[in-house]
């Protein structure tokens, strides 16, 4: 429920008051999907770290912090994700309040090479920009219309 009151205040607060006040917290089927979705990845999840622990000659080493990292990043671009799934499902909206923060973050967390390297992190948010960018436009081309938003873009990159 939490997550629906806060999905709540991101609308109000990105100026989509309009769409704030239609969104209901108390939704029987947005509060089911919620709650077993991330309980789900958080079973997946201890069931990973479980494994972890019981390998023999595990400690906390420098490779473990960074699985862990790894982890928590994880357990973040999900959370993000789940949130952004029910917004854009509810409104056809992908507020910029989510979007940018969790780019930065993505290109952050590979500073220290968590993923993948800082360079090819770069150069995929770039691309996945450009390659939305460019449908968007060839479809606006062709028939005159919008078919998404900039928020799809800010989105895959």
């Amino acid at each position: 429920m939490a997550q629906q009151v806060a999905t709540r205040k991101i609308l109000a607060n990105a100026g989509y008051d309009h769409l704030a006040d239609q969104y209901d917290p108390l939704d029987p089927v947005g509060l089911a999907v919620a709650t077993l979705v991330p309980a789900g990845f958080g079973a997946l999840a201890g069931n990973l770290a479980r494994e972890l622990a019981n390998e023999p000659g595990n400690s906390l080493t420098p490779r473990l912090f960074a699985e862990r990292a790894a982890g928590i990043a994880s357990a973040a671009f999900c959370c993000a994700m789940i949130a952004l799934a029910f917004i854009d499902f509810d409104t056809q909206l992908l507020p910029d309040i989510i979007t940018l923060p969790l780019l930065w973050a993505g290109l952050l967390v590979n500073v220290f090479n968590t993923f993948t390297e800082l360079g090819s992190a770069v150069l995929g948010a770039a691309f996945g920009y450009l390659c939305l960018w460019s449908v968007y436009w060839a479809f606006k081309l062709l028939t005159g219309k919008e078919g998404m938003g900039y928020g799809d873009f800010k989105l895959l990159a």
